[in-house]
């Protein structure tokens, strides 16, 4: 019988999540006030991870509506991490593709839901 999820041990994944998860959890929900984007100094425009850092740390707060406001896709890039923290990994993610070019799912999936989102608030 297989389960839908397996474990990983690797502390080479696990420990950098979990001082992510802590860094976010210590910082505040407002920032610190200073603009870091180096995209949006430039051109003026917010890039597709605009606001993602305050809302992963509002959502580690419970200020969940918040978290919302400042990007959508933050409250699931902190489960992921609490995922990769507790070493599960749902085999739907990494089943093997039959493709020499299958490496390339995930982060071309990822590159797309950020951009989709990024154009969709870019525009309302």
């Amino acid at each position: 019988m297989s389960f839908p999820v397996s474990f990983d041990n690797s502390v080479s994944y696990r420990l950098p999540a979990l001082l992510t998860l802590s860094v976010l959890a210590i910082l505040p929900t407002d920032g610190f006030g200073i603009v870091l984007c180096p995209f949006y100094r430039l051109v003026d425009l917010m890039c597709p991870a605009c606001g993602l850092t305050r809302s992963m740390s509002a959502f580690l707060h419970f200020e969940f509506s918040k978290s919302l406001g400042y990007h959508p896709l933050g409250s699931l890039t902190v489960l992921f991490l609490l995922t990769v923290v507790v070493g599960i990994r749902p085999k739907i993610f990494w089943k093997k593709l039959n493709s020499r070019y299958s490496y390339l799912f995930g982060p071309v999936s990822v590159a797309v839901v950020f951009l989709t989102v990024w154009l969709v608030r870019v525009v309302f």
